[in-house]
């Protein structure tokens, strides 16, 4: 995974998010599609979760 990944890993997704789905990708039983689906699927529930609170 490289550093620009990391970074963004960091920046975007909670601790336990960001390191189940890292382990997911290091243990390679996740295809890099369903990883990035995953991480969308984290930024529109955080995007629908601020919405509901404005």
């Amino acid at each position: 995974m490289s550093t620009v990944t990391k970074d963004w890993f960091t920046l975007t997704l909670a601790d336990g998010q960001r390191e189940k789905i890292a382990r997911a990708a290091e243990l390679k039983r996740t295809s890099m599609g369903a990883i990035v689906r995953q991480c969308i699927d984290v930024g529109i529930a955080r995007m629908e979760k601020a919405d509901s609170i404005l």
